[in-house]
């Protein structure tokens, strides 16, 4: 680590170097030239070459794109309030199909038990009620050839709290969002394949149509990645304290393009974890 701090403080040191340098003896230097009062005399090469600048700075000006032809695609920065309720209504809906559709392809049902205690104010027992909550979930397993894809619909009785007047549907059906349909694995194998694998986006959603059959946009993917990050956040902070525990701690960073831009990933270790 030392080595490597060191190495960065004299290429910076280098650096500060030679630009002090042109700094002093600019007018010396016959490496160095300027922009506005060249010391040489310009060839015809080299003045096709600045005229050329010259237009591209020309119409490299803050108003540009108001003033040049604007084709369909930029009409809608016009109503991008309106646009944004459109998508969103528009992938309310289509979510709302794929689960219907989701729906009619079930073959795997279970039942689950109602709550036993309010989880509002701890009363008990809960009554049970004649209505049913339902949840159908899409999840990936382990087998002892690979990984398979299920299709389970989980059907229970909703619970009526007599203290606080209120209905809750079964423990095993609330842990779900109401409009969720990939299960833990599922969520899992796609942020494996991101953050393990560093495979794009494109190519995570491509490898579950082909492998699995199932669509899904890639804008979904980071609302994973973000749902597992809240899922193992108490793992994140035990393995945290453990760390804190040790006398040395390895530490190291790793590239991720996210967005098409290069980021860092800082790693801590003990060498055990």
């Amino acid at each position: 680590m030392l080595a490597y701090n060191t190495e960065d403080c004299d290429a910076l040191k280098l650096l500060l170097d030679e630009l002090s340098k042109i700094q002093l003896s600019a007018d010396l230097l016959s490496n160095v030239d300027f922009a506005d009062k060249r010391k040489q005399p310009d060839t015809e090469f080299s003045k096709e070459i600045h005229s050329q600048f010259g237009t591209m700075l020309k119409f490299a000006h803050f108003d540009y794109e108001k003033k040049k032809i604007n084709f369909r695609q930029d009409i809608k920065n016009d109503k991008p309030d309106r646009d944004k309720r459109e998508q969103k209504r528009y992938a309310a809906s289509k979510s709302s199909q794929k689960i219907k559709n989701v729906k009619k392809r079930v073959k795997k049902v279970i039942q689950v038990e109602q709550g036993k205690d309010c989880p509002k104010c701890g009363y008990k027992p809960l009554l049970q009620t004649e209505e049913t909550a339902k949840r159908t979930i899409i999840d990936l397993i382990s087998t002892k050839n690979g990984i398979k894809k299920t299709l389970t619909q989980y059907v229970g009785f909703h619970a009526y709290c007599t203290s606080c007047h209120r209905v809750y549907s079964p423990p095993d059906i609330a842990r779900y969002e109401r409009s969720q349909l990939y299960g833990h694995g599922f969520k899992s194998w796609v942020v494996y394949q991101r953050i393990a694998l560093r495979m794009t986006y494109k190519g995570i959603v491509e490898s579950l149509e082909e492998y699995f059959d199932e669509k899904v946009s890639i804008g979904s993917i980071p609302g994973y990645i973000q749902d597992l990050g809240h899922y193992y956040a108490g793992t994140e902070n035990v393995i945290i304290q453990h760390l804190l525990k040790n006398p040395f701690i390895h530490v190291d960073e790793t590239k991720i393009s996210i967005l098409g831009v290069n980021q860092y990933v800082w790693v801590f270790t003990d060498g055990k974890l």
